[in-house]
């Protein structure tokens, strides 16, 4: 990942970042059936770059003891992405509009700082081809997710810091058609468990660093219901999401 940040006053600042995702694994097992049914779909390449505004709503003397910061990202999409099949990568666009506004506490004491966030998520609807022939595969229609989490870093020597955070994802439910088949599916709302890390080497203290970033999240069960005229299943899916890559990139604040 790689951006750039600028403060306006010591209250408010804005800027953007974007990240290149060198490898993420799906896989998918679908328990309805036995002996269950297992399949792998890669993908990697650029993400949509975010443009980020935030403001410092209280200091430690507010209300509540604590610094609050309110941050709202926009992530505007250019093109459709392209879905994975099990024979072909795809990339690693989302193919729609992205809108996330989030509060966030936070502390700091010697050589250790953290922080807590609460997040509202807006996914436009969005467009993902097939990766192998082109065409328009998928339309998916827009929800709404919401996430609280937490993050620590810690500090080591003047050069290096680590931090690591754990968040629980609620989804929203989202319907999705089939384009070539005319098949139109409907997930539940289910709950993500999601593991980062990112280590951050300062070449210049506090000004310019190189990141490396990685993040596993745990998808939970949902229930998917197919609908193809006048048929209907649902099936009960259990999937695993293993983003493996790490977003190399440098990051200068100004």
């Amino acid at each position: 990942r790689a951006g750039a940040t600028y403060g306006v006053m010591d209250t408010f600042s804005f800027g953007f970042n974007f990240t290149y995702q060198m490898s993420d694994e799906l896989e998918q097992n679908n328990k309805s059936v036995s002996p269950s049914i297992k399949t792998t779909k890669k993908s990697s390449g650029f993400k949509e770059p975010n443009f980020i505004a935030s403001y410092r709503a209280l200091d430690e003397k507010g209300a509540i003891g604590l610094p609050l910061d309110v941050t709202v990202l926009v992530s505007p999409s250019f093109s459709d992405g392209k879905e994975a099949n099990v024979t072909t990568e795809g990339d690693s666009l989302r193919g729609g509009f992205l809108a996330d506004v989030q509060g966030k506490v936070g502390g700091k004491l010697e050589g250790f700082s953290w922080e807590g966030h609460l997040n509202l998520s807006f996914l436009g609807s969005r467009k993902l081809d097939n990766a192998t022939s082109g065409q328009d595969e998928l339309d998916k229609d827009s929800r709404m997710d919401f996430s609280l989490g937490g993050r620590g870093q810690i500090q080591i020597g003047e050069s290096i810091a680590f931090d690591a955070g754990l968040d629980l994802v609620f989804i929203g439910e989202e319907t999705t058609k089939l384009t070539l088949s005319n098949i139109t599916i409907k997930d539940d709302s289910h709950m993500n468990f999601v593991l980062s890390g990112k280590l951050h080497y300062y070449l210049i203290a506090d000004k310019l660093a190189l990141n490396g970033s990685a993040t596993y999240t745990k998808v939970g069960d949902f229930d998917s219901t197919s609908t193809q005229g006048s048929n209907t299943s649902t099936v009960s899916q259990r999937v695993d999401d293993n983003i493996i890559g790490i977003g190399l990139g440098a990051s200068f604040l100004f």
